[in-house]
């Protein structure tokens, strides 16, 4: 081969790379680009119940699409399913029954990216030049980081917590009213300068027991507040391989001691109680609750002798953290299903859901979820909401996944029975948590063997 030979043959195979490469190029670039599908036909999307989807999102689209039906895919039947066969049934399920849109939560949505099972969204945003600015910055954040930096799905709504109080008893008792930011301590330092005196039907409480607690006894109560103290410090009982108890250390240990003095003392009200709803009656002067409580507020207030003057102030914080949300999750995640025929109106549907008209549908609305977008910040009755919007990160925090099902309740018995002992004055804070440390680990090991045992019998 000649010296001109050579020198064409180079050049031709440097043009061949060079093509081989702008074209690898121009893939990556339309990734996530040009979209399947037309804006008609039928859109199967799934969602945990029918009547509440078209009342959200499918008559309000249907508007606008008149072309356009949806088959509503119910994922209710996922409940059954442990945590751990969960995402493993999901998916089997999506490849059964093939939405075009996939409704997830924070772990499905995770597992999803993890196993192809979304349309990247990232260039479709873009072309059609839709505004993630008026998105809460730290709803996109968390779908970004999840998804490597790519957004793989949208959210239109999320759930928060809130300290909700009573303005007259505060002004009554001339106690400051609770500020944003607040930490669990401050907020039990508040509710120490409420009265405790007076019969067990009329006193009234710093602190009220939430209406979601399912404790019947003092115990039992101790335990669920102690929990949701140490989440919010960002505390687990369990290691992060879900294999030991971690609850007998110097800051679970303060949170207990602190949380039996409360409750001894009569600051916070005794297990039960919520059946009256001792906040909603003007007989606690605080309450923790989620978002969902402004429908209960709502619908107590036709029914009150005198009206609820009420205010409410972020969830209560960790003082290291006070910018972190510690209880605020997504509860509507939309996605593209990878393999979706109809990603074009499936994208339409998810861009509509997480644009402006279903923001204001959710402000005129409030209940137990809020739009994302904070330029729709809803009123009750007169009352802003903007506390909900205040912090500014999702918490990192996750409960281990390798923890056996039901074990909650058994280390709950553990915990209640040692507790008993110390309100009995029988053995001290020190000796209670050394023995739930102890027995709990015993019990955990036993849950995995368990647990090990029915998945090899399930093969």
């Amino acid at each position: 081969m000649n010296s001109k030979t050579r020198t064409r043959t180079i050049i031709l195979l440097i043009l061949v790379l060079t093509m081989s490469l702008l074209s690898a190029c121009m893939k990556e670039e339309n990734k996530g680009g040009e979209l399947e599908g037309k804006l008609e036909g039928t859109l199967k999307v799934m969602y945990f119940q029918e009547n509440l989807f078209f009342q959200k999102y499918g008559n309000y689209f249907m508007n606008q699409f008149p072309n356009v039906e949806f088959e509503v895919v119910n994922t209710q039947w996922l409940m059954k399913y442990p945590a751990a066969d969960s995402n493993k049934a999901f998916k089997e399920y999506i490849e059964e029954r093939k939405p075009d849109v996939l409704y997830l939560d924070m772990s499905s949505y995770s597992y999803a990216i993890e196993n192809d099972l979304l349309h990247p969204l990232d260039s479709v945003i873009q072309q059609d030049k839709f505004d993630l600015e008026g998105i809460l910055p730290m709803v996109t954040d968390w779908l970004k980081k999840e998804g490597s930096g790519g957004l793989y799905a949208l959210a239109p709504e999320f759930s928060t917590s809130g300290l909700y109080y009573n303005i007259d008893l505060f002004e009554k008792y001339n106690v400051e009213l609770p500020r944003n930011g607040m930490s669990f301590q401050e907020v039990l330092n508040l509710a120490e300068q409420f009265p405790v005196k007076g019969s067990e039907a009329e006193r009234i409480y710093g602190l009220s027991t939430t209406s979601s607690s399912t404790a019947t006894k003092l115990s039992e109560a101790i335990f669920q507040m102690t929990n949701y103290y140490g989440t919010v410090q960002g505390l687990s009982y369990v290691s992060a391989d879900g294999k030991n108890i971690t609850i007998d250390s110097p800051q679970w240990r303060n949170i207990y001691e602190k949380v039996v003095d409360t409750y001894q003392s009569g600051i916070i009200s005794p297990p039960g109680s919520w059946e009256n709803d001792l906040f909603l009656n003007g007989r606690a002067a605080m309450i923790v609750e989620g978002s969902y409580y402004l429908n209960m507020i709502s619908q107590a207030e036709g029914r009150l002798k005198s009206p609820l003057r009420w205010g409410v102030v972020t969830q209560p914080v960790h003082s290291q953290d006070p910018d972190v949300a510690p209880n605020m999750g997504l509860t509507d995640i939309f996605g593209v299903y990878a393999n979706s025929p109809n990603k074009k109106l499936a994208w339409e549907f998810i861009k509509f859901a997480s644009g402006t008209e279903v923001a204001k549908s959710l402000s005129r609305a409030p209940g137990g979820s809020l739009s994302v977008r904070p330029d729709f910040i809803p009123e009750v009755n007169g009352t802003a909401l903007s506390a909900f919007y205040e912090l500014t990160k999702m918490s990192d925090f996750s409960y281990p996944l390798n923890v056996p099902e039901g074990f909650d309740s058994i280390l709950q018995t553990i915990f209640s029975r040692e507790t008993e002992a110390v309100l009995a004055g029988e053995q001290t804070i020190d000796e209670a948590l050394q023995k739930i440390n102890a027995k709990g680990n015993e019990q955990l090991k036993e849950a995995h063997i368990r647990a090990a045992l029915k998945k090899e019998k399930d093969k």
